[in-house]
């Protein structure tokens, strides 16, 4: 359990940013100092190396003022923790609007910092661009998020996707961010990046699984192996096969046989004669010498 202070005289009343429970001062005069509790990561795995925020939002009734709500955002440091913003919520009261507008303010808080990254250049560019900051955060004339160099891969490897989106694709899943060079970042990206082939990656081997996009439910989901006749940085061609390309994302690497097919059908074959040439299983008749009540000596 983590403790921290927060003193801000705007903000009446506090809460917990774990999304637990809320913690509310409804004292009516302003606050000068008070401690609240924070709840830690609640998630599966945590992403290492990442900034980690947390955030919740808190609503309760003033006997004067009515409906009263507030959100606060606090960052987890090796110092301690910090508070990022801590403000009253305009407009209508909600404690549910307040969480929402918490996350909102956690992720604007995190594009301001990786903008602030930015070389003075390329500010400069941006500015003559027609670029404005805004509340501390960079924006487009139009008033989209300036794309930030740090999160450029990250970003464009999330719109390249597992498809291989082109560029235009591209340049439509990120509509909501703006740079003055996005086409031509993008073309190079594309290009020189390896990064939009890492889902569907296959190792270097001569012999794949297929998997089967059609079937039925009693059929297998993988087929094969096949032999890999020629490759690409996206594709395979495979033995009996014909001259179809197969997207690595349809493959999965398989052992090397240690028998060809002829020689697998050439066993079974074999095996097949040699059960034929024995004694066929005949069952005995009903005459009940099974029943053990109908042994010699009785009945």
């Amino acid at each position: 359990m983590l403790s921290m202070t927060v003193r801000d005289h705007a903000l009446p009343f506090l809460v917990d940013t774990g999304a637990t429970r809320s913690t509310v001062n409804q004292d009516i005069g302003p606050l000068s100092e008070r401690t609240m509790s924070v709840v830690g990561f609640s998630g599966s795995e945590p992403i290492l190396g990442a900034r980690n925020l947390y955030t919740d939002g808190c609503c309760y009734r003033d006997e004067k003022e009515g409906l009263r709500a507030g959100f606060l955002v606090i960052e987890e440091t090796p110092g301690g923790l910090k508070t990022v913003t801590a403000q009253k919520l305009n407009g209508p009261q909600s404690a549910q609007r307040a969480e929402v507008v918490a996350v909102i303010e956690a992720l604007k808080a995190e594009i301001s910092k990786e903008q602030d990254l930015a070389s003075p250049e390329e500010k400069t560019v941006w500015k003559l661009r027609g670029a404005v900051l805004s509340e501390g955060t960079w924006r487009s004339p139009d008033g989209r998020l300036v794309l930030p160099p740090g999160l450029k891969d990250s970003i464009f490897s999330e719109a390249h996707g597992v498809g291989h989106a082109g560029i235009s694709q591209m340049k439509v899943d990120l509509k909501e961010w703006w740079h003055p060079f996005l086409h031509d970042m993008l073309k190079e990206w594309v290009r020189d990046s390896k990064d939009g082939t890492k889902d569907g990656d296959l190792p270097i081997t001569d012999w794949v699984l297929l998997r089967v996009i059609k079937r039925k439910w009693s059929e297998p989901r993988w087929t094969g192996p096949f032999q890999v006749t020629e490759r690409t940085s996206h594709a395979v061609r495979l033995d009996r096969k014909g001259d179809t390309c197969f997207h690595l994302t349809q493959c999965a690497p398989a052992v090397t046989p240690q028998r060809s097919l002829k020689e697998v059908r050439q066993d079974l074959a074999a095996a097949a004669a040699g059960n034929q040439t024995k004694e066929p299983y005949t069952s005995r008749k009903d005459t009940g010498q099974n029943n053990p009540c109908n042994e010699k000596g009785t009945g």
